[in-house]
């Protein structure tokens, strides 16, 4: 499985080990400066997400839109377990 993610500049694509192939570009992409657009190889979904958890909140999944709905669930679960 090979998705674009996007991945702040602060965190270098060769930060990311294995999972990424090649980067493209970087400055103004999607969501404002300073972030690089990736593609990343997993080996599937549930790995994917492992990844991107792992360098949350400087990685950010494209497509498809499963791993950014997996990432939403959970984070909205920890938030939950936490409010007071």
């Amino acid at each position: 499985m090979s998705a674009p993610a996007l991945a702040r500049q602060r965190r270098r694509p060769d930060q990311w080990g294995s999972a990424v192939s090649s980067g493209h570009g970087a400055g103004t992409v999607g969501t404002g400066v300073g972030w690089c657009v990736v593609t990343a190889s997993f080996g599937d979904l549930r790995h994917a997400i492992r990844v991107l958890r792992s360098l949350a909140p400087d990685a950010k999944a494209l497509d498809p839109p499963e791993p950014a709905t997996a990432l939403r669930e959970r984070a909205d679960a920890v938030a939950a377990a936490h409010s007071l």
